[in-house]
């Protein structure tokens, strides 16, 4: 495989990956959307110099798509804090280890209606 091949795959790799469109790509490289989508099927490749800024772009968007993701990620932790407070039994103390205790108590609760409704499906078939 050539480098140039190579280099398609990874394109239409990392687009897909990232679930990028093609449009914001070319936004970010400031060529035109079809241009993408011909270095992604293979049609064409990118030139060195595109190589460059096509790297710059992802690794921006990753960046991006991270800061997003650490948001949502401490949005959920601070929802499922403030839910469990909702829910916390009055008689146990709201420290670290009783919040992990109890996360780790529910999570077997789960798992074993997850096992149950397993064996009743595997009967009902």
């Amino acid at each position: 495989m050539s480098e140039r091949e190579e280099l398609t795959g990874v394109v239409r790799e990392i687009v897909e990956e990232l679930r990028m469109s093609g449009s914001r790509l070319a936004d970010k490289l400031g060529v035109h959307r079809s241009t993408v989508s011909r270095w992604a099927s293979g049609t064409r490749q990118p030139s060195a110099e595109f190589v460059l800024d096509l790297i710059q772009a992802l690794h921006d968007y990753n960046q991006e798509l991270s800061q997003k993701m650490s948001s949502w990620e401490y949005k959920l932790h601070d929802l499922h804090l403030r839910l469990l407070q909702a829910e916390w039994p009055e008689d146990r103390p709201f420290t670290k280890d009783h919040v992990l205790d109890y996360i780790a108590e529910r999570e077997e609760e789960r798992e074993a209606k997850r096992k149950d409704a397993k064996k009743r499906n595997k009967k009902e078939l």
